[in-house]
């Protein structure tokens, strides 16, 4: 299966999951079985069968879908919001996603504006200065950046982390957290258009 197949397939089965969770997960004995039902039900035989072809794919499932109702929704609600708000920032996508009304909580443009900056100045680190409501990017001197909504900094920060654009790599001598970009986040932010940005000059590096 070709990348964008895999992609394509992987998001449309999340997708589903969502949906059936909704009618179904509360109720379903076996939710395995129940799922593989529910996809013949709703004419999603092809991924039925794709599910049943793949020995790995099968125990990745069971193994979701044994997870208590509660926690199944988390994981599957943060995906499903993931997908969603990262169509949202492509600008190919995003009429799509608004007219379909997906959820993009989870990154919001302050977030989309950091990782964005972030891979724009070609810095190896980003470090986050909790307490000074700032981040600031390794190596580039005293460089900090200042941030429109500092309230929510370390929100925004593990939003990024939490769909795989950030990594958490180390901590500075005053515990500060050190992040890398990885190579998905670095390909989303390219598809992000680029804003103005205003650096402050600090006199700490952390």
């Amino acid at each position: 299966m070709d990348p964008l197949t895999a992609s394509t397939t992987f998001a449309t089965l999340v997708g589903l999951i969502c949906n059936w969770r909704q009618e179904r997960a509360a109720i379903a004995t076996d939710k395995f079985q129940d799922f593989l039902t529910w996809l013949s039900n709703h004419n999603f035989e092809q991924l039925r069968s794709l599910i049943l072809g793949s020995d790995e794919v099968q125990q990745s499932l069971l193994f979701l879908l044994r997870e208590d109702t509660a926690k199944l929704g988390e994981k599957l609600g943060f995906a499903c919001s993931a997908l969603s708000s990262i169509s949202d920032r492509i600008e190919a996508l995003a009429p799509l996603a608004r007219a379909l009304n997906a959820s993009s909580q989870t990154l919001s443009d302050q977030a989309v504006a950091i990782l964005k900056r972030f891979d724009e100045t070609g810095a190896e680190r980003l470090i986050l200065f909790a307490r000074r409501k700032q981040i600031g990017f390794l190596p580039m001197g005293r460089v900090t950046i200042g941030v429109a909504e500092p309230r929510f900094l370390e929100d925004d920060i593990l939003s990024l982390e939490g769909v795989g654009f950030l990594r958490l790599v180390a901590h500075n001598n005053d515990g500060e957290p050190i992040f890398a970009l990885t190579r998905p986040g670095a390909a989303f932010a390219a598809q992000i258009p680029t804003v103005a940005h205003q650096d402050n000059a600090s006199q700490e590096t952390g």
